[in-house]
């Protein structure tokens, strides 16, 4: 099997509806992409189609999310990119426009893709874990 390739393309064509769920105003949301790096980082990535606007409540929702998981120590990163691509979205080409690290906003070159980032995040967490393994 390919790493980065979908296993069952026929399920992950189909909508998952969160009908049934509200909570007030409060519905479920997905999360395009998450990763748990050696122990020592979580990576969350939201690719927007076309325009780089996340809804509100969704937005709020999983920087909450980031900013309660920073206090473990951990590593965390929360990507918000826009993919201009018709078709299939390659995650790695998307551009990213908005960056959250441990909790907290940063900039970030015009025009880095989530590739470039995603580097950047294994090479910090390779760096912990041997940092860990030192001791």
């Amino acid at each position: 099997m390919c790493v980065g390739m979908i296993v069952n393309e026929a399920a992950a064509r189909r909508l998952v509806l969160f009908n049934g769920l509200e909570a007030g105003r409060a519905m479920p949301t997905d999360i395009d992409c998450f990763c748990e790096l050696y122990g020592e980082g979580y990576w969350f990535l939201e690719i927007k189609s076309k325009t780089p606007l996340a809804p509100a409540g969704q937005k709020i929702a999983l920087e909450r999310m980031a900013f309660d998981l920073a206090r473990s120590g951990k590593l965390v990163v929360l990507v918000f990119a826009v993919s201009h691509e018709s078709g299939d979205i390659h995650a790695a080409n998307a551009e990213i426009f908005d960056l959250l690290i441990n909790g907290k906003r940063v900039s970030f070159p015009r025009g880095m893709t989530v590739a470039q980032l995603w580097r950047e995040f294994v090479c910090e967490c390779e760096a912990r874990r041997a940092a860990h393994t030192k001791r």
